[in-house]
C-alpha cells in the first residue's frame, strides 16, 4: 500500500509539473499602486467585459476601507474605475464579485466599531444591470457577524461561503449557504470550527 501511495503521488506530481510547464506568462502589469492597502481582489466576466474589485484602505488594520470596481473591455490590458462603495463609520473589505440573476453583484464584508469599543460584522451588497449604475440591496439569512467569501451558481440557484468568529473569537466557523436570488440565504452546511478564516469553493460538472 505504501508503494502504491508513493506511485500515485509521483504520478500526480508529474502530471501537475507537465501542466505547469505548458502555461506561460506572456503579459503582466500593475492595475493599482497608490501606496495604500490594496488587497482581497475578486474578478468576474459580465456582459462581455471583465470586472475586478478589491479593498482600498490606508492600512490592513485601519477602519477606513472602501471598495472600488474596475471594468476592462480588452481582456485586462486596460481598466477603468466604474464605481466606488464607501460607508461612513464602516470598514468595507473582502469584496466578492458574482453574476447573479443576470446582474453584476458585489458582496462586501464590513466591520463597524460600536461606541463601547466592540465590533460587529456583516455584509453590504450592490448589483447592476449595466456594470456601471449599482443599487444596494439587503442580504438576509447569514448568521450574525458573518463575512461573505464567495458566490457561484449551483444547480437551480446559488451557493455561497461565509465564516464567522466563535468561542470568544478563538475559532472560526465556516459555512455554506444556498439561495434562489442571491439576496435571501439559507444555511446549507457548517464545517468543523478551526483556526482559519477565508473559505473558497468549486464545483465539478455534476
Amino acid at each position: 500500500m505504501k508503494n502504491l501511495c508513493w506511485m500515485l503521488l509521483a504520478f500526480l506530481a508529474g502530471s501537475i509539473s507537465a501542466l505547469a510547464g505548458s502555461v506561460q506568462v506572456i503579459e503582466q502589469g500593475t492595475l493599482v499602486k497608490d501606496g495604500f492597502h490594496n488587497a482581497f481582489p475578486s474578478i468576474v466576466e459580465f456582459d462581455g467585459a471583465w470586472y475586478m474589485s478589491h479593498r482600498r484602505a490606508t492600512g490592513h488594520r485601519r477602519r477606513d476601507g472602501m471598495i472600488p470596481v474596475y471594468q476592462s473591455k480588452d481582456k485586462g490590458r486596460s481598466w477603468q474605475e466604474v464605481a466606488v462603495f464607501r460607508k461612513e463609520s464602516f470598514d468595507l473589505r473582502d469584496p466578492r464579485l458574482a453574476v447573479v440573476n443576470k446582474q453584476l453583484t458585489v458582496y462586501a464584508g464590513f466591520t463597524f466599531i460600536e461606541p463601547d469599543g466592540s465590533s460587529r460584522h456583516g455584509v453590504f451588497a450592490f448589483r447592476s444591470r449595466d456594470g456601471k449604475k449599482f443599487k444596494e440591496f439587503k442580504v438576509t439569512g447569514l448568521t450574525d457577524s458573518s463575512f461573505f467569501w464567495g458566490c457561484i451558481p449551483y444547480k437551480d440557484g446559488y451557493v455561497a461561503t461565509a465564516y464567522r468568529r466563535i468561542n470568544n473569537d478563538k475559532e472560526m466557523q465556516a459555512s455554506l449557504y444556498r439561495s434562489k436570488d442571491g439576496a435571501n440565504w439559507k444555511p446549507f452546511v457548517d464545517f468543523p470550527a478551526q483556526n482559519g478564516n477565508e473559505v473558497s469553493m468549486a464545483v465539478d460538472k455534476d
